[in-house]
This record gives C-alpha cells, sequence and structure tokens, in this order.
C-alpha cells in the first residue's frame, strides 16, 4: 500500500463553508477515481506555531505507484484542486502544498 499525505496551507481568509466544502469534494473523489483505495480530511488541532501555516491535510491510500501516477492526472482530480484547492491556498501551490508519500498504512 501507498499513502499520500498532503499539507496545505489554507489562507485565513477562507470561511468555514469553503473549507468545509473543499473537504468534501476531496472525500467525494474516491467515487470518481477507481484507483484510490480510501481518503481523509484532516484539520491541524495541534498548535499552529508548530504546524508552518500548514493547517489542513488529505490522506489518499493506493495499492501503489501505478495507481498514484493515474490519480494525479485523473480529470477529477485535477479539476478538483482547481475549482476548490487553488482558490483557497495562502500562496501559489509551490508554497502552499508539501506532499509526502510513504508506504505502509
Amino acid at each position: 500500500m501507498l499513502v499520500h499525505c498532503v499539507l496545505f496551507q489554507i489562507k485565513e481568509s477562507a470561511s468555514p463553508e469553503a473549507i468545509k466544502t473543499l473537504g468534501e469534494a476531496f472525500l467525494g473523489m474516491k467515487a470518481h477515481i477507481p484507483a484510490i483505495r480510501s481518503v481523509a480530511w484532516y484539520a491541524n488541532t495541534g498548535p499552529a506555531a508548530r504546524s508552518q501555516g500548514f493547517n489542513h491535510m488529505l490522506r489518499v491510500t493506493f495499492d501503489g505507484q501505478e495507481e498514484l501516477a493515474l490519480y494525479a492526472t485523473h480529470p477529477h482530480h485535477v479539476s478538483t484542486c482547481q475549482e476548490y484547492l487553488f482558490p483557497l491556498l495562502a500562496k501559489n501551490p509551490q508554497e502552499s502544498v508539501v506532499i509526502f508519500d510513504h508506504s505502509g498504512d
């Protein structure tokens, strides 16, 4: 199993409703992208000073690298990021997104 963890810096001005919609959009990807085994959405509950501005996380699991590659370019994943994620990022994706992939559970 491959675990794909993505940390986000969501801008402080983002409304709770917009963040909820983003989370729901991410959770809904499983119904559209067969390569996904599981998906979860989290808000940081620790001290903000320790998170360096990263306040939300997406965790997606796959069978392996091939499935992750299918997900990364899947039209539904791309449109979800463009429509729901990118407008809420504190900065550009290169600065507001950290990806960490690992094997295991």
